[in-house]
């Protein structure tokens, strides 16, 4: 899990959180806004992503303030679910994730110039 920032602000939401399942590399984005904290994650995490595919068994994700926080750590424990932290300058860990928010930034450049053309209905 990873997230997007400093995107232009559209209906309040400048971040983007990105989640990749491992086993089958489909990827969630979810709109957040700036101020995001461990409970809005966490909010966002059960109604987007556990709502969907069930409690993780492990989660991987970088070094970020909402994720060392007492708070997801007790929610993991709770749950059952090993909480792994990817190493710094380890781009093995997470080139998964890279790759998607990559592409998503291609598409997010994109579309708009797409969807301007006269004739294409969305």
């Amino acid at each position: 899990m990873d997230f997007i920032t400093k995107l232009p602000n559209s209906n309040g939401f400048t971040v983007i959180m990105v989640v990749i399942d491992r086993l089958t590399k489909y990827s969630h984005f979810v709109a957040m806004k700036s101020d995001y904290s461990s409970k809005s994650v966490a909010d966002a995490f059960m109604l987007h992503i556990v709502k969907l595919h069930g409690v993780p068994k492990s989660f991987i994700s970088d070094r970020d303030k909402v994720f060392t926080s007492g708070f997801w750590q007790q929610l993991f424990k709770l749950q059952g679910t090993t909480l792994a932290m990817s190493s710094a300058y380890h781009p093995q860990t997470d080139g998964q994730l890279r790759l998607s928010i990559s592409v998503w930034r291609c598409i997010y450049g994109v579309l708009p110039l797409i969807i301007q053309k006269p004739g294409l209905n969305f």
